[in-house]
């Protein structure tokens, strides 16, 4: 509701300083395309070959071979491209939310990924020097 709320303001603001609706239809394209992962619904699929990522636009096919490691918690499982932890797997990973089925998801992960052991201690860039 919020987001309404907002995107009307946002869209007679755009309207009131151009007065043109092709900027206000220009804008509202690229508002809900930089939120459509908050707007609609995600679909993941795992298969032997790997995880099928569904949205509103499109589908994404990622193999299990670009996943290193995967950590869990309590919300769900982060598959992350590196072994080691970086600070770029936040924009490379990607996060599964548990389902109904927790136990046999992360059973999946687990047959496929290496698991990150837990509490393992991180060594900064500059202790390592």
């Amino acid at each position: 509701m919020l987001f309404w709320v907002v995107a009307g303001c946002v869209l007679g603001i755009v309207y009131g300083a151009f007065h043109a609706l092709g900027w206000v239809i220009l804008t509202a394209v690229f508002l809900i395309g930089s939120l459509r992962r908050f707007l609609f619904p995600t679909r993941y699929r795992l298969t032997t070959s790997g995880i099928e990522i569904r949205q509103a636009i499109g589908k994404v096919m990622r193999k299990w071979s670009d996943f290193k490691r995967a950590d869990f918690d309590r919300n769900g499982i982060f598959l992350s491209p590196f072994a080691k932890s970086s600070r770029l797997e936040n924009y490379r990973g990607l996060f599964l939310p548990y389902p109904t089925e927790r136990e046999r998801l992360e059973g999946i992960v687990r047959e496929r990924i290496r698991v990150a052991p837990l509490n393992e201690p991180q060594q900064l860039d500059s202790e390592r020097r």
